[in-house]
């Protein structure tokens, strides 16, 4: 079977919430404008609960040709925060500093936050090369194994672009 992959760029679509939020301790509103291919703007609110003890529960589907979405990679990050910063430095230290206007640490301060405007770059991935095709991911936010909160991010993984 030919896998069609490679250098890429991610374009984002959008954001939805999960069937199954859980207590909603973590809950988002939220309104993107695209600036341009791999930038959107962001305008809401989002409250972030005490993150101490976390872990994130991430499922990444991809659409198959049939439509429908099948399971491609799960991992789960126990210490959610620490692990976030981590590998997505730059996402966290943008999202912390210039969203929540916090110190790009952990754990982040409970509280409710709003942004206007705020720019949000979607490229940075470790990864270098990935299959191209349309992706869901659920990430659910757990305390111990309770569900308090779930995002659903959709983007696009294309080949990427002549600079």
């Amino acid at each position: 079977m030919f896998v069609n992959m490679g250098p890429y760029d991610l374009v984002f679509r959008r954001i939805e919430h999960c069937e199954d939020e859980g207590t909603k301790e973590l809950d988002y509103h939220t309104k993107l404008n695209k600036v341009s291919k791999t930038e959107y703007a962001y305008n809401g609110e989002c409250k972030i609960p005490d993150n101490t003890l976390l872990s994130v529960s991430a499922t990444v589907y991809k659409k198959m040709q049939s439509g429908s979405w099948g399971k491609n990679y799960e991992h789960r990050i126990d210490n959610a925060c620490v692990e976030l910063k981590k590998y997505f430095p730059e996402i966290f230290k943008m999202f912390t500093e210039e969203y929540l206007k916090v110190a790009a640490e952990c754990p982040i301060p409970a509280d409710t936050y709003t942004a206007e405007n705020w720019v949000v770059y979607v490229n940075e991935f470790p990864m270098e090369e990935l299959e191209y095709g349309e992706y869901k991911v659920e990430s659910v936010l757990l305390r111990a194994e309770e569900r308090i909160g779930c995002i659903q991010l959709f983007v696009d993984v294309e080949e990427k672009a002549a600079e």
